[in-house]
Order: structure tokens, then C-alpha cells, then sequence
């Protein structure tokens, strides 16, 4: 996109009211989450109100951080990202009434990508984790306070229609979030095993694809309800059911800042997409998607969670003794416990 064209785009974005920061998250749930909740910490330190630039699918979450926004513009991807692709922002630029790119790869002049390297290269090792990230990005100091989401009364009473129209029971619900954006997803055996172990035991199982862009491929759960759950009803549908096992996603994240009351079970990737084009994955540390590590501030008042290490190979007798582990609720060594 041309600079006069970003001219133009920029007016539009700017308030007409007051000076305003911009802050764009061109990129995941996970990160608008990050954004939002450093939010009120922003304006404390740097002065005057926040638009937000956003995509569409990411409304509510804005939503669940009330009065903290002076305003939200929705825009696609590709149209935040050409502020920086284009050269438009200058390196190194912070300035209120003027585009800031928060994804690390085109913060400024993407230098920051070498302090996401180097948060994913060091989970669990120095303390450094997504939030720090963030504030580093932000200009914000480390002890920041971070805000957590409050899922607003109107979404529990719209989940409450979807919960009747499909005749869920009450803690006797799994729902299955099998997809994954970023990492290859778990194995078709491990998901298909472990909703055999639930329906053993006398629990219905859910399964959402809404929102995932890799799935696992062929799996086959007999009996199994397939509902699609927008990000608004996802919190008060997980706890009506009570139970969860999920993939690494953006949703998980922004469950546990909502502080979830269910038991949540993580399936940990060993692989990260690295060329969408052509759907290449390449290996990752499993502490990569360690919720406990990389947003412990999101997990302090959640509830249950436990993370699983999912093995490079399908080993099925590992696989196994994980299904059995997050069915029955016993730990073992492939679990990552959350004390």
C-alpha cells in the first residue's frame, strides 16, 4: 500500500476529539489479551486515552476491559501490518496520534523480534515471559499492573440458550478445543482415546472447530456433539461443563485471565507452523506453550489446570497414560501441574 494511501487510512483512524496513542495488534486473541491488559498501565505511564486497532473477530474481547478505551477500530490484518511493511512507521518510533505496531516481528523496525526469540528460547529458565514482552514493547516497567478480563453478565445468558438448545448436563459436559493457529495439533489417538475414557466414565463430549485453523486430521468421535462456540460464550459454556481439554490457543489463554472455573487440561505442541503457505512445521521446546511459564499472571486466580507434554512421536502408550491421566485426574510424568 502506498504512503498516501496510509495518510488517508491514518485520518480515518485518528480521534477527531482528543490526541489519542494507537495501538495496533495485527496478529492473535492471545496477543490483543496482552495488549488489553496492560492497557490502563499504558495511559498511567504515557498520558492521554488509547484507540485501538484491531480485527473484527476480536470485538469482545475489548468488551471484557469496559471504560478503558477511548476508542476501537476494526481492521483487518493485512492493513495494520502494511503500516509497518510499508516503511510508514519510522524505526524505533513511539508518538501519541501516531501508528504503534505491537506484534514484535514489526515493532518498530522489527528489532523486537530478537526479544521474542529470545523469550522463546529462555521459557522457563530466566523468568522472562509473554507479558514482560509486552510491556517491554509498551515502554512499561516490569512491575506493571496487569488487568484481567471480566466476561460481562450478557454473555452467561447467551451461553445459557446455546446450552439448553443442545441439552448439555451440568459438569458432566468435556468440551474438546482441538484446534491450534500456530502449532500442529495433538494426535487424532490421543483425542479419540481420551473422549473414550470421558464417555466411560459417563461425560458427554463437545467438540468445537470454530476459530482453529489446523485441526487433526481423519478424528472420529462417535456420539460426539459438534457446536461451534464463539469467543463470548466459551467462558460460561466451559464452566457449565465443567471439564476442558484443549489445545495451545489464544483461547486458553484468555480463559485463564478470565480466571475459568472448570478443570482445564492443556495438550502441549512439540511443533510449530513456520511457512502457512505450504503448511511446514517445524520442532519446538513443549515449555514454549507452558501456560504456567510464559503468562503465569493469567493463571494466579484461575482454576484447575493442568498441562500436558505431548511426545514427538505417537507413542501410544504414552498417549495412553495421558488420556488416562487427564480422564481420571491423576498426575504423572507427563503432566504439568498447577500448584
Amino acid at each position: 500500500m502506498e504512503h498516501k494511501n496510509l495518510d488517508a487510512l491514518l485520518e480515518q483512524i485518528r480521534n477527531p476529539n482528543k490526541r489519542n496513542w494507537i495501538l495496533m495488534v495485527p496478529n492473535s486473541i492471545a496477543e490483543t489479551l496482552v495488549v488489553c491488559g496492560l492497557c490502563n498501565s499504558f495511559k498511567q505511564k504515557h498520558g492521554h486515552g488509547i484507540t485501538l486497532a484491531i480485527p473484527p473477530s476480536h470485538a469482545f474481547i475489548v468488551e471484557c476491559f469496559p471504560d478503558t478505551f477511548d476508542r476501537v477500530v476494526y481492521m483487518s490484518h493485512a492493513d495494520m501490518r502494511q503500516f509497518s511493511e510499508s516503511g510508514y512507521i519510522p524505526p524505533n518510533f513511539f508518538q501519541v496520534d501516531f501508528p504503534i505496531n505491537t506484534w514484535p516481528l514489526q515493532n518498530g523496525d522489527g528489532r523486537s523480534y530478537n526479544i521474542y526469540e529470545l523469550w522463546i528460547e529462555s521459557v522457563g529458565l530466566v523468568g522472562f515471559n509473554f507479558i514482560d514482552l509486552y510491556r517491554h514493547l509498551l515502554r512499561l516497567e516490569w512491575s506493571a499492573k496487569f488487568t484481567l478480563p471480566v466476561i460481562p453478565a450478557a454473555s452467561y445468558a447467551a451461553a445459557d440458550v446455546l446450552i439448553a438448545a443442545h441439552n448439555l448436563r451440568k459438569d458432566k459436559t468435556v468440551i474438546f478445543f482441538i484446534g491450534n493457529n500456530s502449532n500442529k495439533p495433538s494426535p487424532r489417538y490421543l483425542w479419540e482415546k481420551t473422549a473414550e475414557l470421558y464417555i466411560q466414565q459417563g461425560f458427554d463430549i463437545v467438540i468445537n472447530k470454530l476459530g482453529a485453523l489446523f485441526l487433526p486430521e481423519g478424528l472420529n468421535i462417535p456420539n460426539a456433539k459438534i457446536i461451534d462456540i464463539p469467543l463470548n460464550l466459551a467462558v460460561p459454556m466451559c464452566e457449565y461443563a465443567g471439564n476442558v481439554v484443549s489445545g495451545v490457543n489464544g483461547f486458553v489463554a484468555f480463559a485463564l485471565a478470565a480466571q475459568v472455573n472448570c478443570n482445564m487440561n492443556t495438550l502441549l505442541p512439540n511443533e510449530v507452523c513456520d511457512d502457512y503457505v505450504n503448511l511446514h512445521f517445524k520442532a519446538m521446546h513443549h515449555m514454549a506453550g507452558c501456560h504456567q511459564l510464559i503468562t503465569p499472571e493469567l493463571i494466579a486466580s484461575a482454576g484447575k489446570l493442568r498441562e500436558w507434554v505431548v511426545p514427538k512421536n505417537d507413542d501410544m502408550t504414552i498417549l495412553d497414560e495421558i488420556a488416562h491421566g487427564i480422564v481420571l485426574g491423576e498426575n504423572n510424568t507427563h503432566a504439568i501441574v498447577k500448584l
